[in-house]
């Protein structure tokens, strides 16, 4: 199997998929309490397939809660940092809702959640799976914070269970900062990046580290890496399905986000990585106002009548921007000079992180669950204002087409001025 072809099958696998073809109704023993009898979050593959036929990896027999394994396993390999505690969190209030919303999602906008602790986890002799999945011996590490939920490694242990496959030894120290889904912008923006200040909090020398990459490595994606300071000499680009990867010591520095509530040190990383990017700023007061098009985008998330609503912006003021068509370098700047920002519900939204302290968003999505609130807890880290126009969608509904209706959208640019 191709490098291209195994990435579309793991990173499409679907939710609870077991191991060695097992039917299963979802995550055993109820995630992440794991089964009953058996301790917090482990789940034993004791059905698996007989052995993973690695050459000179040990078979992996348990897929466990990274932090568990860490704080409460026997693994000596395996040590933890632990840098910011878990704690019941409820993503902040919007400033303004405009829209029909039902009472299933007014719960998920103002319900709570609970932040997962922040830490950064050392595997002395560690392998490392596609994805940047972190296994330790016989144990397989599963972490929402790093995006790895257990269905997910469990899926990616699966495909391992195939042919022979080599292990490629890396000298020193390597970082696992990104996991499923990373062809998005927005999950650079909201979860890989802020892991680097992860890492050097916990100690290390971001310069001597390496660096593992996905072998589809988009060309945006090399270019925030060169940004932010590691270059290509740094990165070790992993062959997905031909070969395993072991360090001397492997870092898997976790996340700041768990579901859509941030744990408190995300400001502080976010700033970290953002102000090592050099972003040209006018000294002039923000002063744009900007509207973010996904015009360009994938056809999901699709406001019909979009046209209209693009006009009555620019009809105020409002500068049409289509992420797609500007470089990476001058879109950073766009948003740094912003004082207010419009953009349908997306990637091209989270750049609102580059905006200043007071600047004010308004995001129009559907009213289905996905794709969460995030953006809420992003413009509250970092001092903005945040408002919504919804309209009209299924709440289980992914591939969302809605309509935003202009009396709404009239409102909601009305209290941007005057707000």
């Amino acid at each position: 199997m191709d490098a291209s072809s195994y990435v579309q099958d793991i990173e499409a696998s679907p939710p609870h998929a077991s191991l060695g073809g097992d039917a299963a109704a979802g995550p055993p023993g109820g995630l992440p309490g794991g089964p009953p009898g058996g301790p917090p979050g482990v789940i034993p593959l004791a059905r698996a397939a007989p052995a993973l036929r690695l050459l000179g990896m040990p078979r992996v027999t348990d897929i466990v809660d990274a932090t568990y394994h860490a704080l409460h396993g026997r693994d000596r390999a395996v040590s933890i940092a632990v840098l910011e505690h878990a704690r019941h969190a409820a993503p902040p209030p919007p400033d303004f809702l405009a829209g029909e919303i039902d009472s299933a999602l007014a719960e998920q906008i103002y319900g709570a959640s609970v932040a997962e602790p922040v830490s950064c986890i050392a595997i002395e002799g560690g392998y490392v799976g596609p994805t940047c999945i972190a296994i330790s011996g016989t144990t397989a590490l599963f972490s929402e914070l790093s995006m790895h939920p257990a269905h997910h490694v469990r899926r990616v242990v699966d495909g391992l269970l195939g042919p022979d496959l080599p292990v490629r030894h890396i000298a020193g120290k390597l970082a696992l900062i990104y996991g499923p889904a990373h062809q998005t912008w927005g999950h650079w923006i909201c979860d890989f990046l802020p892991r680097l200040h992860v890492l050097a909090r916990a100690g290390h020398d971001l310069s001597t580290l390496r660096y593992v990459v996905p072998p589809d490595l988009k060309p945006f994606e090399a270019q925030l890496l060169r940004a932010v300071g590691i270059p290509a000499e740094r990165l070790v680009r992993y062959a997905y399905g031909r070969e395993i990867l072991r360090a001397d010591v492997v870092l898997v520095p976790s996340g700041f986000r768990t579901d859509d509530c941030l744990n408190e040190g995300f400001a502080e990383a976010t700033r970290a990585w953002i102000n090592g990017l050099g972003i040209a700023k006018d000294s002039a007061p923000a002063s744009e106002k900007l509207f973010i098009s996904r015009a360009g985008a994938p056809g999901e998330r699709v406001v019909i009548n979009r046209s209209v609503i693009e006009a009555l912006a620019k009809a105020r003021g409002y500068r049409i921007v289509y992420p797609e068509t500007v470089d990476v370098a001058a879109q950073l700047s766009l948003f740094a000079s912003a004082r207010v920002i419009i953009g349908e519900y997306g990637s091209a939204l989270h750049n609102t992180v580059f905006a200043p302290a007071g600047a004010k968003i308004c995001a129009l999505r559907g009213t289905s669950r996905h794709p969460g609130f995030v953006q809420t807890s992003l413009c509250a880290a970092l001092g903005q204002k945040i408002g919504y126009v919804f309209g009209d969608t299924r709440s289980q509904n992914v591939e969302q087409r809605f309509r935003i209706e202009p009396q709404f959208f009239e409102r909601a640019l009305t209290w941007l001025e005057l707000a």
